[in-house]
């Protein structure tokens, strides 16, 4: 099991640099007309548990859209939809609410459809290095309702970062833990 943990995390490390596929965790930060897309890794206990496929485009300074694909398994995909509105924007925070909407599907097949309010905050500690930190709830849900996410990012480059965060998002069972991924700006 070591030997095809090491060899996909190879894969995946060629597939970042050759094509730019890069992930986004949850940030309060809403910038203008800047695209990004990702590709993240969910692990708990030297255990896979799902991968993460993220985009999102800033319409404006103060209004932003994230969507994040989730690979569970075979069976359970979730697909989330999220509107980030900003709330305070200034050298020391960033404070956003989201809106959004919540599915699990199989097979074509959509259920647990739910919608999602939430709040981000992000702090630079210096040029490089921002703490991030998010709570989201399902409305109308009485399990896996509270989704979370606390860590942080590291500018590698200009438009590369690299994250870290421990993660639950609402909705989704068995897929909380150590997120990491990159975030690649367009």
């Amino acid at each position: 099991m070591k030997q095809i943990k090491i060899v996909l995390i190879l894969v995946i490390a060629l597939l970042v640099l050759n094509t730019n596929l890069v992930a986004a965790m949850a940030q309060a930060e809403i910038d203008q007309d800047q695209f990004s897309l990702g590709y993240g890794i969910q692990t708990l206990e030297r255990n896979i548990k799902a991968l993460n496929f993220e985009a999102g485009y800033g319409f404006s300074p103060n209004f932003g859209l994230d969507t994040i694909y989730t690979y569970k398994d075979d069976d359970i995909h979730y697909l989330d939809l999220n509107f980030k509105f900003a709330m305070l924007d200034n050298s020391n925070y960033d404070l956003a609410a989201v809106v959004g909407y919540h599915t699990e599907y199989s097979d074509s097949d959509f259920s647990n459809e739910a919608p999602r309010l939430g709040v981000l905050y992000s702090r630079p500690e210096n040029k490089y290095l921002d703490f991030n930190f998010g709570l989201d709830f399902l409305l109308k849900e009485e399990e896996n309702y509270l989704g979370y996410t606390f860590g942080f990012d590291y500018m590698l480059t200009n438009s590369l970062f690299v994250e870290v965060a421990h993660r639950k998002i609402s909705g989704q069972e068995g897929t909380e833990g150590l997120n990491i991924s990159l975030r690649h700006y367009f």
